[in-house]
């Protein structure tokens, strides 16, 4: 039997595994990634579209690009990456921990002294959800679906309902849209929409997608295709409401019903786990209740945006370098979700170590609210809201030179706030239009002053300004989709423009790019075709195409 050893082993070449590979690398340890499919890069291999990178790199990247920038970051460190490779099993001993692989040539043993998780997530299938009726072809993921038209070119629907409201179900709305399918509706059975505004907007709105909320799938009907679903709406406890049944006629129901962290192996080591995110309990530096074992990404809880998962991947990366190298950390207290906060990570945190970033979820939406954190009763940090989602995680940055040596726990609460309630109330959401140029998603209300110039309001940054003023011009937006390839390994390549065309011609754009076929060497930032179809904009590669063997994104 193959035996082998490094300092760090990162489960998972995601954005959260390549940047703690690099991160504990460039710490000077040994680290070794594995990653069980064969190219790394995670679910951004297939997510075409645009809105990555935001924060961390200040530009709006597809999947695709953000994920090959992250690579390329790795490939300048020392770090091994071993593809292919499977963790069944992970043992703690006085050594450290025994890790069993499996991997082309058979049952590898991997000895080292910290893991990191960083497994990302998987989605909730139809067999976890209270469906009825036969299980004919037809009913997919989000992911599935996706996947099938970006990576392989396959259109799996012509009619389609959606269930669910999550981001990558929006997505898909549009992405079908595009292609050419119809998409009957999506349907959320909770009060409100489980994705973010922006994405409501750019993928429902933008292609007059109807959203049905407090009504869900309850049953289908097909025997060898799919051929309908009954929908019936729900009260506040989710039950059916008798005499709402409704059918729809579809041949593929898609389904955007939730993420679940994937820790599945990890759980032999009976690590201390969150009910509610269903990831691990950890502290500031990512480390779970488990000594040398770290967690960060989505296998920690679901994020809303990539590059906070590449931001906790830094965190565990460091950590884990720093606990090969001796160093087991700070005293660390408590952190408990009040009043109005669903989730919360970390769930500890270490006392002077400078600042912590803590990640929350509200209950429900919650218009003018402060958030008040208090150790031990006494406040030590307060911010405050107009409104806060379920859907829109929030971040703040809290310095631990506040926390008391002595404190016994932290609790963060989210408080009514007259002040603010009254400001966030002046705005009429049913007036908004919702910018999609940053992860804020600012609600804008724009209208013209006396002497015909465009005013905008709401928004919080300048880039939300120029978009509320195009939208009352002539709106844009960027293509993304995915051309024809000569290579059999690789069928399509994921492509972008690079700049907005006018709304009303992204069909007529569509149909330019399947003309398309690619029959060379690329990488992100290639340009396919320049002035693509008179629009002014350039048709650029977003993705690695390599013609003799598959690229690493």
């Amino acid at each position: 039997m193959r035996r082998e050893e490094c300092d760090v082993a990162v489960i998972g070449a995601g954005p959260a595994g390549l940047a703690a590979a690099a991160a504990a690398a460039e710490k000077g340890v040994s680290v070794c990634l594995f990653e069980r499919e064969e190219q790394a890069g995670g679910i951004l291999k297939q997510c075409i579209h645009d809105g990555f990178g935001l924060i961390r790199y200040g530009e709006k990247l597809s999947g695709p690009e953000y994920a090959y920038r992250e690579l390329q970051r790795f490939q300048k460190t020392s770090a091994r990456l071993r593809l292919e490779t499977f963790m069944t099993s992970v043992e703690k001993d006085s050594g450290g921990f025994l890790l069993t692989m499996i991997d082309r040539e058979g049952i590898l043993k991997y000895r080292v002294k910290a893991i990191v998780s960083a497994c990302g997530c998987r989605e909730r299938t139809d067999r976890q959800i209270r469906l009825q009726g036969p299980r004919p072809a037809g009913i997919f993921t989000a992911g599935q679906a996706q996947a099938y038209i970006n990576l392989n070119g396959i259109m799996p629907a012509r009619r389609c309902v959606i269930l669910g409201s999550g981001d990558i179900g929006l997505i898909m709305a549009r992405r079908l849209t595009l292609e050419g399918a119809e998409v009957a509706g999506v349907y959320e059975i909770k009060a409100e929409p489980a994705g973010l505004s922006r994405n409501i907007a750019q993928c429902l709105t933008d292609f007059s997608i109807p959203l049905h909320l407090s009504r869900t799938v309850t049953e289908v009907v097909g025997r060898d295709r799919l051929q309908g679903v009954y929908t019936e709406k729900v009260d506040s406890r989710f039950s059916p409401i008798p005499g709402t049944r409704e059918f729809v006629a579809c041949d593929t129901l898609i389904l955007s019903v939730g993420l679940i962290p994937e820790n599945d192996a990890f759980d032999l080591l009976n690590w201390e786990k969150d009910p509610i995110t269903s990831g691990p309990r950890v502290d500031s530096r990512g480390m779970t209740s488990v000594p040398g074992v770290f967690s960060c990404g989505n296998s920690l809880h679901v994020n809303d945006l990539v590059d906070y998962v590449s931001q906790s991947g830094e965190t565990a990366g460091n950590a884990a370098a720093a606990y090969v190298r001796g160093d087991s950390g700070r005293q660390t207290v408590t952190v408990h979700a009040g009043n109005g906060i669903a989730s919360l990570v970390p769930q500890r945190t270490e006392i002077e170590s400078g600042s912590v970033d803590f990640f929350f979820r509200s209950r429900e939406t919650l218009r003018g609210r402060r958030l008040s954190v208090t150790a031990d009763g006494n406040e030590i940090f307060s911010c405050h809201y107009g409104i806060v989602k379920p859907p829109e995680m929030e971040k703040v940055t809290i310095d631990t030179d506040a926390i008391p040596k002595n404190a016994g726990a932290i609790r963060f609460e989210l408080l009514e706030d007259p002040q603010a309630n009254a400001a966030s109330s002046e705005i009429d959401e049913a007036d908004e239009l919702v910018c999609i140029e940053c992860p804020r998603g600012c609600r804008l209300r724009i209208g013209r002053s006396i002497d015909g110039s465009i005013e905008v309001k709401g928004n919080s940054c300048p880039k939300g300004k120029r978009y509320g003023e195009e939208e009352m011009k002539n709106p844009h937006r960027v293509l993304t989709t995915s051309v024809k390839t000569v290579f059999a390994h690789q069928p399509r390549l994921s492509v972008r423009t690079n700049g907005g065309i006018p709304t009303a011609a992204l069909f007529d754009a569509m149909k330019a790019a399947a003309a398309l076929t690619v029959d060379r060497e690329t990488v992100p930032g290639d340009t396919i075709v320049k002035n693509f179809g008179g629009w002014g904009v350039d048709l650029i590669a977003t993705s690695e195409c390599r013609p003799e063997s598959r690229s690493e994104i």
